[in-house]
């Protein structure tokens, strides 16, 4: 079964994705922080990178130069807000309040976002 490419508007995700599902499809080998892929004349050589972690605990792995990764559980997004709503349904006039996010442009204004999956983060 062959993975689907993606529409997001996030364009810079969106294209990360579908190379993904591309390297999937194509069943290739996808490189990654810690992972390095040569392509050499009769295959694709898979090496541990110079900078990848060591070790299973995310806490007790260095980076090159002695940088430790981090577990990121969350972002903070700027120049937006959460933003209360009132819909009204047609049929029965029922109102409704719903919260969107919207981009007010306002550095000040910031939304943290939680992930429900901790992400490997960078050097710090």
């Amino acid at each position: 079964m062959q993975l689907k490419r993606i529409a997001m508007g996030w364009r810079g995700l969106e294209n990360v994705i579908n190379r993904i599902v591309e390297a999937v499809n194509g069943n290739d080998p996808i490189e990654g922080a810690g992972i390095r892929i040569t392509a050499l004349s009769n295959g694709k050589l898979i090496e541990v990178a110079s900078s990848a972690m060591t070790g299973n605990n995310p806490g007790s792995g260095n980076a090159g130069g002695g940088q430790n990764h981090i577990l990121v559980y969350n972002t903070t997004w700027s120049g937006v807000k959460w933003q209360n709503v009132t819909v009204v349904d047609p049929a029965t006039c029922a109102q409704s309040t719903l919260s969107v996010l919207v981009n007010t442009g306002n550095p000040s204004d910031t939304v943290i976002v939680p992930f429900s999956t901790p992400l490997w983060g960078g050097p710090q």
